[in-house]
């Protein structure tokens, strides 16, 4: 059951975004499911906007990579149990998710930011295929945008209870989301709300949320309960509390009646609720006149797709009815110990959505249709208890995380940093990659943070594994980890892992416009897309040609593609601070070109001349755009770190030459007069 709006009930159809939203600029997602194929295949060209999506194509591969590395930030928590792998691109952030005591991550949440719109989706939901396209689930989606206040404020708070709840796993990529998200919902207006949002967890669990929420003394006449797991309830379980607790609330009847709508099954005529094994018990005893019926399992309203297929059940709702006032919760918890927080259990962190009205608005609003017979449950009939809460597994729940960062010593060079829980290693532990080669050893009392360098090898076998295998004193076999990059670093990525960095030829024939940006990394071995039409066969075809005068022909080439990156400069300073990052310091920028020219010139294919030439000029166009019309804030900062690239660049190739070294030469003054920059700043970098 999806409330997003519109006809059909899948959740997939309410992904895509609308144009009067402007560019989206960040995602950021809670799961207690993760299907890392479906994510980065399905949900996220969906919110991307990719249109027809191949994701076995080359090119649609290369366009998913783009259009991420314009985000600000893609970051998912899901829980540590059920972590299966994580997205190819490592521009999606994966936090592996568990409180101390094991509190389990069971929140759905996904907020996507855009210029003028944050979207939340509050649900039952996961990650995965069955949660967007298959189940029953209950889906509540806020558009906050200056023209809707009424959800500016539900908005607010999903993104405010976050930070606290989540703040073992939270992370740069997470906090600049975040702040994009503040930012927009603190400017627009708001108003009050017939519902709130409930995050939960042991400090505050959802039984007491929802109490509270009930007027005390008010009378309750029903209470409808959906949900797809159950714990075992026996003559002592959630169902009796919560009967208890709600008599000490409200003013109850001696015999409450509540209803369990259920996973349907068939029958001979007819569709029957499918018991969840709720535990034998009696359930007058509580004084509960306790019922069940099916919830309808084939969707009349979504065309012949949807009616053959059946439907499984995972909503989770709880509604109680009063004759004038009635109080729901549709979110993310189980009808669990766990789930409500229950008893002595350790709540999970849990989020959903509150909701007051009327009876009769209510169950049109959140309860899925039903059908057949209403089935009147007794201890004959009751079937016997399965917990299903959660057990524990072998999770290293001392880790915090692993991270690719820049070298301080190298920007544009990787290490390895490794972040732990130093309370919590109990004896030696282990990082190895999953080819078994051992990368780090660690033992008790020692730092909570460690950081080294990668040999050649070891890096290009993680970028593509994405991850590493812990093994820990109790646990010889290990688990997967995730490898994530820090959010500075992502410019040092080459721009699809596999198809490596395009040469200086490449870069030119983009900025004359002669390829695209897709063009520029043809496929690897093992994909369907055919490298000898790619346009860059035309490349390699020029870089055949022998020719007396190459070095005039590079330099008429370079001249050429100068307007190309002035335009390119141009159209970046108006996007995200990603993007304007990636214009100006990535593998497909001014940058990328100038270190191409600097191994030209080290390699004597090139004159030091020329190539300080084409540096001064790439400085140039740098130059001429940081002020650029309509630039976004940060624009000028990343341009001047460009700048000091460039600089930097051009004082490994003066030092080539000792006519570029004299102070009167005329090369000097032509870089004095294009660039402004004195003589000693190229010789301070040069020493």
């Amino acid at each position: 059951m999806s409330r997003a709006g519109g006809k059909t009930r899948k959740l997939m159809d309410h992904l895509s975004g609308d144009p009067k939203w402007g560019t989206l600029l960040g995602v950021m997602a809670t799961s207690y499911e993760f299907d890392a194929d479906f994510f980065e295949m399905d949900f996220l060209p969906a919110v991307l906007g990719l249109g027809s999506w191949d994701d076995a194509g080359w090119t649609s591969r290369v366009a998913l990579e783009k259009d991420l590395a314009g985000l600000e930030g893609a970051w998912v928590a899901v829980d540590q149990r059920r972590y299966r792998g994580r997205p190819r691109s490592w521009r999606v952030e994966v936090r592996p998710a568990v409180g101390n005591g094991g509190t389990t991550l069971h929140a759905k949440v996904t907020v996507l930011v855009y210029e003028a719109a944050v979207r939340v989706q509050v649900a039952s939901a996961n990650l995965t295929v069955p949660g967007y396209r298959e189940n029953r689930e209950v889906v509540f989606s806020l558009l906050a945008t200056p023209n809707a206040p009424e959800f500016v404020g539900l908005a607010r708070q999903v993104i405010e209870g976050m930070p606290l709840r989540l703040s073992p796993w939270w992370s740069p990529t997470a906090a600049k989301v975040h702040a994009l998200a503040t930012a927009r919902l603190a400017e627009w207006p708001s108003i009050s709300s017939d519902a709130r949002v409930a995050w939960s967890d042991r400090s505050t669990p959802l039984l007491k949320q929802v109490l509270d929420t009930w007027e005390a003394g008010a009378p309750l006449d029903r209470v409808v309960i959906v949900s797809p797991f159950w714990s075992g309830e026996g003559d002592d379980g959630p169902l009796r509390e919560f009967v208890a607790a709600l008599r000490k609330r409200a003013t109850v009847a001696p015999t409450l009646p509540v209803l369990l709508l259920t996973e349907a099954e068939p029958s001979e005529e007819e569709w029957r609720p499918k018991l969840p094994p709720l535990g034998v018990f009696d359930p007058k005893a509580f004084g509960v006149a306790l019922t069940a019926q099916a919830v309808l399992p084939r969707p009349s309203d979504e065309g012949n797709e949807g009616v053959l297929k059946q439907r499984a059940l995972h909503a989770k709702v709880v509604l109680l009815e009063g004759p004038k006032r009635s109080v729901a919760y549709c979110g993310s918890a189980n009808f669990t110990a766990r789930g409500w927080g229950f008893g002595s259990a350790q709540a999970n962190i849990e989020a959903g959505l509150i909701i007051t009205g009327t009876a009769d608005a209510l169950r049109s609003s959140v309860l899925p249709p039903s059908t057949g017979k209403v089935v009147e449950l007794h201890r004959g009939n009751l079937p016997p208890a399965v917990d299903t809460d959660e057990t524990d597994e072998a999770i290293p729940t001392f880790m915090r995380g692993i991270w690719l960062v820049q070298d301080p010593k190298d920007i544009e060079r990787l290490m390895l940093r490794i972040e732990i829980d130093g309370t919590m290693i109990q004896g030696p532990w282990s990082l190895a990659m999953t080819s078994g080669v051992l990368l780090f050893q660690g033992n008790p009392g020692e730092p909570n943070a460690a950081e080294f360098s990668l040999t050649a090898e070891v890096f290009e076998e993680l970028l593509r594994t994405h991850e590493v295998i812990v093994r820990w004193w109790s646990c010889d076999a290990g688990a997967r980890y995730p490898i994530n990059i820090e959010l500075e670093a992502r410019a040092s990525l080459p721009a699809v892992i596999g198809s490596g960095k395009p040469d200086e030829s490449a870069l030119l024939a983009y900025y004359q416009g002669r390829i695209r940006f897709e063009d520029l990394f043809p496929p690897p071995p093992g994909w369907e897309d055919d490298a000898a039409a790619s346009p860059l066969a035309l490349i390699e075809d020029e870089r055949s040609v022998d020719t007396s005068r190459i070095q005039s022909y590079q330099v008429r080439a370079f001249v050429e593609a100068l307007q190309g990156v002035t335009d390119d400069l141009t159209a970046a300073a108006q996007t995200t601070d990603a993007s304007m990052r990636r214009a100006v310091l990535g593998p497909v920028s001014p940058s990328a070109l100038a270190r191409e020219i600097v191994q030209h010139a080290l390699d004597r294919s090139r004159s030091p001349t020329a190539a300080g030439f084409e540096l001064i000029e790439l400085g140039r166009c740098l130059l001429d755009v940081r002020d650029a019309e309509g630039a976004k804030p940060g624009w000028s900062t990343i341009i001047d770190l460009g700048l000091r690239g460039i600089q930097g660049s051009l004082a490994k190739v003066v030092v080539l030459h000792a006519d570029l070294q004299d102070p009167k030469g005329s090369f000097r003054r032509y870089s004095q007069t294009v660039l402004g920059w004195p003589g000693k700043a190229v010789d301070d970098e040069a020493q």
